[in-house]
């Protein structure tokens, strides 16, 4: 639900005027139970799923930059450090504030605890329909050609099987991006380590 709202919330600033009034439904229109259509086909949504938040975010700006900056030369760059220190916040901020992508899309992992799951929990983010292919060539195919961000959040109990799921997305998708938050490392080659 979280997610949805978001989305509602990004796409009513996309297209100008007060975000509250474009994110109420109108009082003709039938609520919606089903959340945001499912995308079938086509090119990959111009999509921000970022999570929201209450408090303002301030007071680390310095941070903020060195994330930006190892975002715009690495391809995979992982905020690791101990817990409750704010790296999914950071994490999340910085990804609002990068550009330059067709889509940024916030994946939590922390009740996924099989790496071969990564790609369903990512496609289920992209509202994408499930099929019989396997969920990686969906993907795959689905953000081919696209500048793509994926926040990958509490990858730590996934380090270990799942760096090689992050690995093979890396190479089968040029154009992609992950920004990993956990408290291990994944100790993959061109992996660049922040260490918060």
């Amino acid at each position: 639900e979280r997610t949805r709202l978001s989305a509602l919330y990004e796409r009513a600033l996309a297209r100008g005027g007060s975000a509250a009034d474009k994110a109420r439904p109108h009082e003709t229109s039938p609520p919606r139970s089903e959340g945001l259509p499912a995308i079938t086909a086509g090119p990959a949504p111009q999509l921000r799923s970022l999570p929201s938040y209450v408090s303002v975010f301030f007071g680390r700006e310095s941070e903020k930059r060195c994330v930006l900056d190892a975002l715009a030369q690495y391809r995979l760059v992982t905020l690791a450090g101990l817990g409750g220190f704010g790296k999914t916040r950071l994490a999340v901020e910085s990804a609002r504030a990068a550009t330059g992508f067709d889509s940024v899309a916030f994946i939590p992992l922390s009740e996924c605890s099989d790496a071969g799951l990564i790609a369903n929990c990512i496609r289920g983010v992209l509202r994408m329909e499930a099929s019989q292919e396997d969920a990686l060539a969906q993907l795959c195919t689905f953000l081919d050609e696209h500048d793509v961000l994926l926040v990958l959040d509490n990858f730590e109990q996934l380090a270990d099987d799942g760096a090689a799921v992050v690995l093979e997305l890396l190479e089968r998708l040029p154009r992609l991006r992950c920004l990993v938050t956990s408290r291990r490392l994944l100790n993959v080659p061109g992996e660049h380590v922040l260490a918060i």
